[in-house]
């Protein structure tokens, strides 16, 4: 599916689809992150829960730019005040041999083969 959907896009747009998504994304990473600790900083629902998930980023020992981009992945549904139930996946190997994403038509899948909130990170 994955790969129809990028070789679809190449094929109207003659643009990469990955390599665009991720390259717009990493030049958008360091505002979002910006904007997002400053909501995390005030108070209410939305900002402890933006808070806790900037604290687990910070406690990372390598901040790679994968670990960025997941960061900023995960936190765009809070801020907006989306439900991300449907969208964002996080499928622990150590607790499921089996990965549940039927009827997902398009999401962000984290894949963690521990359990910790640090695995959030780990796409």
């Amino acid at each position: 599916m994955e790969s129809q959907m990028c070789a679809e896009f190449h094929r109207i747009t003659n643009i990469n689809l990955k390599k665009h998504f991720y390259a717009e994304l990493d030049r958008h990473v360091p505002r979002l992150q910006s904007l997002f600790r400053k909501k995390a900083a005030r108070t209410g629902k939305v900002s402890e829960v933006l808070d806790q998930l900037f604290n687990t980023y910070d406690l990372q020992e390598q901040v790679d730019v994968n670990v960025r981009r997941a960061a900023v992945l995960r936190a765009l549904p809070t801020y907006l005040h989306e439900d991300d139930s449907g969208f964002l996946k996080l499928w622990d190997q150590a607790l499921s041999d089996e990965l549940q994403i039927d009827n997902i038509p398009v999401g962000l899948l984290l894949i963690s083969a521990t359990s910790t909130d640090a695995a959030l990170f780990c796409p």
